[in-house]
């Protein structure tokens, strides 16, 4: 007997330690997300004070991983691996629909941020989806800023432009409900972003001075910065060189008088400025810095600007930082392509509308269900009064009267709730009428979005073909018979010299084309003797050209002004 009792209080005994224990575990928890958003090195101390977390429970180990790799993300500690944050996905998975929303959220958000991390764009982009799908059932709309603001930062970066306004504009609307002024700040600096891509320059400006304006009232160094740099992009793209150059230089100064780390995505725009001022040294330094310094994306900039920077006077060196340049764009390419980051938003589509469809057949049945019990309860309610009116008949008349007044307003309500069931169907009715007609228009914007992709990449291979037509007449002067090569030089000379021939032909419509030919190869520096060769004529026949061009231009020429300079000044 005396044996039983040491062995139920043993039991009692673990019993009561590991719920101590449990209770310990929570209560560090708690604190940890306390101190998360403003002190992570603290949380970071604080979850590292756990000895040997792997024979913690699966639920505390759960927690504890997810809480690490939250507090290493804040750090700005670069992740190496995602065998932990699946582990922790799949814990949480694990229970149903309605359960640990939150949890959910916060684990595929970290799944993203770390396949971000490796490189896998694909599976990120994925992992942010279902963080979305997840926190839009909870109240924590800094979540689904985090979130959305990645997606966008990734349809930007394969210039999906569309998809990343979008993005962009439901992070503003979460932060707004949030109410973080920080956070306001940066989904502005973020929408600048994408219109300055867009080459909308009034919104980007309009945007960036909203994210400079909050970053000043809230004192927020970074955003303050950010704004200011992209900012001086968009003054750099408006030829508006002298202010690009003056904002950046105020960066510059503001990162060495607060100490914050210096950004080499500054040092990319600051060479491209002073290349296009044309100050080859100052802009080899920084597209140099951007270089050695800078991560992926300003790498593959910047190799691109040196090669424009090289390719009129050092065209070996050039075709080095244009290999470079490929390099690096395979290995963006190799991280996830826009081909994939589309096909994945088109599948999460196609799954939202196999849901919606879904939900409107179980609304009709519902309905359906719901007419027929009325109709059956109509029914033996008419049967009822009509046994009672039986039953009653032999009774007095006023007996009789209240019967019947009480039949017709028991018809009378049940045909009010048959017109109302009624409306209701037809109502549903038009409503999936709309839905298949907005499904046709948005088959209707792909398609047209496809077709403005196709053309995009004609005219892009049509560029890309003319500069490898002058790069080879550098090397080599010969005849260009073919039209379409002559086409290609003329697609290569408008990218490249600010829609030189659509300006031309705006400016001056008596132009033909021979002499818009003309024009091009001057403005590509070939002399008289080197476009006899390339034009397959002689040189008076040149010279004539030269004299069409001179009447056609001749009210914008300047006194003495030979004609090629205004060709290459124009």
């Amino acid at each position: 007997m005396m044996n039983q009792w040491k062995y139920l209080l043993g039991l009692l005994l673990l019993f009561l330690l590991a719920c101590s224990r449990a209770g310990k575990h929570e209560a560090l928890f708690r604190q940890v997300e306390s101190v998360m958003n403003k002190r992570p090195d603290s949380a970071m101390v604080l979850l590292e004070s756990i000895q040997n977390p792997e024979r913690l429970p699966e639920r505390d180990w759960a927690y504890w991983a997810l809480l690490t790799t939250q507090a290493k993300d804040k750090l700005y500690i670069r992740h190496t691996s995602d065998s932990v944050i699946n582990r922790v996905v799949d814990y949480f998975d694990g229970f149903s629909f309605f359960r640990y929303r939150h949890e959910k959220a916060l684990a595929y958000y970290y799944k993203g941020r770390v396949n971000n991390d490796l490189g896998h764009l694909e599976e990120a982009l994925k992992a942010y989806h279902k963080a979305y799908d997840n926190a839009k059932w909870t109240d924590d709309y800094k979540l689904t800023y985090l979130i959305e603001s990645n997606v966008g930062k990734i349809y930007l970066r394969q210039d999906m432009y569309h998809l990343a306004l979008s993005a962009y504009k439901n992070a503003d609307k979460a932060v707004r409900q949030a109410n973080d002024s920080t956070s306001m700040a940066y989904t502005s600096a973020y929408l600048g972003r994408v219109y300055g891509k867009q080459e909308n320059w009034e919104q980007a400006n309009v945007c960036y001075r909203q994210a400079i304006n909050i970053a000043r009232l809230v004192n927020n160094k970074n955003v303050l910065l950010l704004g200011m740099q992209e900012l001086a992009g968009i003054y750099l793209n408006q030829d508006s060189l002298d202010l690009a150059l003056a904002l950046s230089k105020q960066v510059v100064a503001y990162e060495k008088e607060y100490n914050i780390p210096h950004d080499f995505g500054l040092d990319y725009m600051m060479g491209n400025i002073y290349r296009n001022l044309y100050k080859t040294d100052s802009a080899d330094y920084y597209l140099s810095q951007a270089v050695e310094f800078g991560n992926i994306y300003t790498r593959c900039s910047a190799y691109k600007a040196l090669y424009y920077l090289y390719k009129e006077d050092q065209q070996e060196k050039a075709i080095q930082f244009n290999t470079l340049y490929e390099a690096c764009r395979d290995s963006i390419e190799a991280m996830g392509t826009s081909s994939d980051s589309f096909q994945i938003h088109e599948a999460r589509n196609a799954e939202k509308r196999k849901w919606e469809r879904i939900l409107g057949f179980v609304l009709i049945a519902t309905t359906s269900l719901g007419l027929v019990y009325l109709f059956y309860c109509y029914s033996k309610n008419k049967r009822k009064s009509k046994n009672k009116f039986e039953e009653y008949k032999q009774t007095s008349q006023s007996e009789k009267q209240e019967m019947f007044k009480y039949f017709n307003e028991m018809s009378a309500q049940m045909n009010d709730q048959l017109l109302k069931f009624e409306s209701r169907c037809e109502r549903i009715g038009k409503e999936k009428e709309n839905i298949e007609r907005q499904k046709e228009e948005s088959d209707k914007r792909i398609l047209d979005l496809e077709g403005r992709l196709k053309s995009y990449e004609a005219k892009r291979s049509q560029i890309e073909r003319g500069e490898f037509i002058v790069l080879d007449l550098r090397k080599e002067l010969k005849a260009l018979p073919n039209k379409e090569d002559r086409t290609s030089v003329l697609a290569f000379v408008d990218a490249t010299s600010h829609d030189f021939v659509t300006r031309l032909k705006y400016n001056f419509p008596e132009l033909k084309r021979a002499d818009i030919e003309y024009s091009a190869f001057v403005r590509l520096n070939f002399d008289l003797r080197a476009l006899s060769i390339i034009l397959g004529i002689d040189v008076r026949s040149v010279s004539r050209r030269k004299q069409h061009v001179k009447t056609c231009i001749k009210p914008e020429l300047l006194n003495g002004m030979d004609v090629d300079v205004f060709l290459r000044i124009f």
